[in-house]
């Protein structure tokens, strides 16, 4: 089942993407901010993850840079309204 990794802050979002993955059957792996996500992204193994631009602690474009330094190369879906 592959993993999925979800950050985005916005509750109603969230929700929706991860309603979506479980009837996909991928496995969704939920944080609400951005510092959250790039300590998970780093300590566990994820097939993809999906991300908001705008995020507290941590915004989209600076998590995709923190995670690029680190060799991490995870697809990674940006998602902005």
């Amino acid at each position: 089942m592959p993993r999925i990794l979800v950050i985005e802050d916005d509750t109603t979002t969230a929700e929706a993407i991860e309603k979506q993955l479980l009837a996909s059957k991928h496995e969704a792996v939920c944080v609400a901010d951005g510092a959250r996500g790039l300590e998970l992204a780093t300590q566990e193994y994820f097939d993809a993850i999906t991300l908001d631009r705008m995020l507290p602690g941590l915004d989209g474009l600076a998590f995709v840079s923190r995670l690029r330094e680190r060799s991490i190369s995870v697809p990674v879906l940006m998602i902005s309204a």
